[in-house]
């Protein structure tokens, strides 16, 4: 019987672990395939049952703005019950974070155009001085005020002529990522980001003023519920003989239970010094028209904050008008 010499040995124990590594490397792909393919059935049923959650949320936020208004047909005073206050609530797998503001007290940007959709947008003078009145109110000087004012119609008429102090194709393409003017009504406020002007300073000083809401109306403020922050406003689109600092005054002189009516405001001196002429008593109200719901949904490993807009209709329903996910 002959024994294998010691290269044979060698041999066969090389050949031994050069199977068992493959075969561990084997295993070892076979276990890594089965944790991605776990993982991703994780993740794809984490992001279903978040998408089920924001179709939830959404109904949510509507119940909550009906409840707030149950009742008032909108008529609502600064402080209303429900009104920025944080809630938690469970949803499926999940939880949301959220609260329910005043949205209605804001000039709204689409109103700058007289445009239908689908048609070239022309703008709407009347309301473009309007909104400068508001730029110049909220603190700019006028020399800004007009190049904002005219560098947003620019980027909204449908024509490439620029105005005096505005942007038209020529300034953009000159930019670092070059692009052109939208010719058309602002789908989302994140646009003034890449408009001409709009610093991230001029928009932190616009925030609370500006907004988007359907249609070219602008809805009446409700000057229950306007903040002294907001004072502008009321320059802009009352009245231009009613200064800015005498506008906040008048909103922090306003009695603990809001005016009654309008005409209970009429009566206030600051008013009253102001011609009929002068003022477009439209624009005033104490109803409020648009809500805001805004806050945070948590669905296992996926968090997504949310911002929806909500319009109240004659009954007091509450219908969704814009919905904003991934930020706010």
């Amino acid at each position: 019987m002959n024994l294998p010499n010691s290269s044979d040995r060698g041999a066969a124990l090389l050949l031994t672990l050069v199977i068992v590594a493959i075969m561990s490397m084997v295993a070892l792909a076979a276990t890594d395939s089965l944790a991605r393919a776990t993982l991703l059935a994780k993740t794809t049923d984490a992001r279903a049952t978040n998408g089920w959650s924001q179709h939830a949320v959404q109904i949510i936020g509507a119940a909550a703005v009906e409840e707030i208004i149950a009742g008032t047909k909108g008529t609502l005073v600064e402080g209303h019950p429900g009104l920025d206050e944080p809630q938690t609530l469970p949803v499926p797998r999940g939880v949301v974070t959220a609260e329910v503001s005043e949205a209605t007290n804001c000039f709204n940007l689409n109103a700058l155009t007289t445009g239908e959709k689908g048609q070239a947008q022309v703008i709407n003078k009347e309301a473009l001085k309007s909104y400068e009145r508001l730029l110049i109110a909220a603190g700019l000087y006028e020399s800004d005020a007009r190049q904002l004012a005219d560098s947003l119609a620019d980027w909204i008429d449908a024509d490439n002529e620029p105005r005096p102090f505005g942007a038209e194709d020529v300034v953009y393409r000159a930019a670092k990522v070059p692009h052109r003017t939208a010719n058309r009504k602002l789908i989302n406020i994140s646009e003034l980001n890449v408009i001409h002007g709009y610093t991230p300073e001029r928009q932190i000083l616009l925030r609370p003023l500006v907004c988007l809401r359907p249609g070219k109306a602008q809805v009446p403020l409700n000057v229950n519920t306007l903040t002294p922050q907001q004072a502008p406003l009321l320059t802009a689109l009352y009245s231009s003989t009613l200064s800015a600092e005498d506008a906040e005054d008048l909103i922090e002189s306003r009695p603990a239970g809001g005016w009654f009516n309008v005409d209970e405001l009429k009566s206030e001196s600051a008013i009253l010094a102001i011609s009929q002429g002068g003022r477009d008593d439209t624009m005033l109200g104490v109803q409020s028209k648009y809500f805001k719901v805004r806050g945070l949904l948590q669905t296992g490993p996926i968090s997504t904050p949310f911002r929806h807009i909500y319009e109240i209709d004659a009954q007091g329903r509450a219908t969704l008008t814009n919905a904003f996910s991934g930020g706010a």
